[in-house]
């Protein structure tokens, strides 16, 4: 079953911020997720949003992933 992962966007436990004029953020650990209950396919990307309600929210970010 699908579920989003919440972290606090406001803890530096979570994130790390490089100090570059680019504002890049990083999370500091692995971001783990349920164990798929069929088959999803190829994932090819990410998104942030700021609700942990699937269907809801707005969506901050999103992106290709580099691996999968």
């Amino acid at each position: 079953a699908y579920a989003r992962q919440a972290l606090n966007p406001s803890s530096s436990a979570n994130w790390t911020v490089d100090g570059s004029s680019n504002f890049n953020i990083y999370n500091t650990g692995a971001i783990v997720f349920t164990t798929a209950t069929g088959s999803w396919g190829t994932v090819g990307w990410v998104s942030i949003w700021d609700s942990a309600t699937y269907g809801g929210g707005n969506m901050l970010y999103s992106g290709p992933l580099s691996a999968s």
